[in-house]
């Protein structure tokens, strides 16, 4: 079915209304102020909070304005059912994820920030000039991020091997394996990053079980934070079994002001801002899968409902 009218319901959105409306009719409506008119007319919808359930509505392709989609999972099961698609925005976050953890890795391991207190100082202070030259990087999670994050890394690092729930070999990494069956690639791990979706498989999976496996390494969370528990995250740090920890995501957001993670020595903590897409980026992947669908081709973007994402 060709889509033909798209709602919007949700402000951050409301510039494609008018940007789209080259390929569909549009219509933006605020949520609060949503008829029963409008769901009857609409086949398409984008944003981040689906407004209402397929079975109640005639929207049958939703297309999520993030790359995560844990917000749809209540909605799977009638997702399918009702034979509707479920898209998601992709952009340039892989990209800009693995630029992120290249940056604040290097800048860790050469020590800026402790440079930028001695510059305030006026204090000429060399550091022990250490290197990511033969360090060795395990990517938990090896979809499109991890890749991306993989080949961004490459160049700084000695190697660059992969954990995912499959162990299946991808092109990125040197080596890929099971998180179920890590073999010795996390104890040789200076650098662990994870880039797990939320499911309700990865909830707390990076645990004491998996943190007890490394040895001092540097630990960096872009994906989600409830794939870790951190309260075994704080008990590797005391054992040293985890050196530094670099945290973009958090299982509540924004961090509650007095969490230990704020003031811990070894813990740098970011606003959930390694990946932020663009408003392009949600436009060009809304306008690629609309062209695949009309097209009758594989959609670029499509949530396999079977599984989480």
């Amino acid at each position: 079915m060709k889509p033909r009218h798209l709602l919007i319901t949700e402000a951050r959105y409301a510039f494609l209304a008018e940007s789209l409306s080259d390929i569909l009719d549009t219509r933006y409506v605020p949520y609060k102020e949503l008829r029963l008119e409008d769901l009857a007319w609409a086949d398409s919808w984008v944003g981040t909070r689906p407004p209402i359930s397929p079975a109640a509505s005639n929207i049958r392709w939703f297309h999520a304005g993030t790359v995560g989609v844990d917000l749809f999972h209540p909605l799977f099961q009638d997702l399918a059912a009702s034979g509707s698609r479920l898209t998601h925005t992709v952009g340039t976050m892989p990209h800009r994820i693995g630029e992120f953890v290249v940056a604040t890795v290097l800048a860790h391991v050469r020590e800026l920030g402790r440079y930028k207190t001695k510059e305030r100082d006026a204090e000429w202070s060399p550091g022990e000039d250490e290197t990511l030259m033969d360090m060795r990087a395990v990517i938990v999670g090896t979809g499109r991020i991890g890749s991306a994050t993989a080949r961004l890394l490459r160049p700084f690092v000695g190697r660059v091997d992969g954990l995912s729930r499959s162990g299946r070999a991808r092109e990125d990494f040197d080596v890929v394996r099971s998180l179920d069956d890590p073999g010795d690639l996390l104890e040789k791990a200076d650098i662990v990053v994870v880039v797990l979706p939320k499911t309700p498989e990865t909830v707390d999976v990076i645990d004491s079980d998996v943190f007890g496996q490394m040895s001092e390494a540097i630990f960096v969370n872009v994906g989600r934070g409830v794939t870790v528990d951190h309260d075994a995250l704080r008990a590797a740090l005391d054992a040293g079994q985890v050196s530094h920890a670099i945290l973009d995501v958090f299982e509540v957001e924004p961090l509650p002001a007095g969490d230990w993670r704020w003031e811990h020595p070894a813990v740098d903590v970011f606003p959930h801002t390694s990946g932020r897409l663009r408003s392009s980026d949600v436009e060009d992947d809304f306008r690629a899968a609309y062209a695949a669908i009309v097209a009758g081709q594989d959609v670029p973007g499509q949530i396999d409902l079977t599984g989480w994402y």
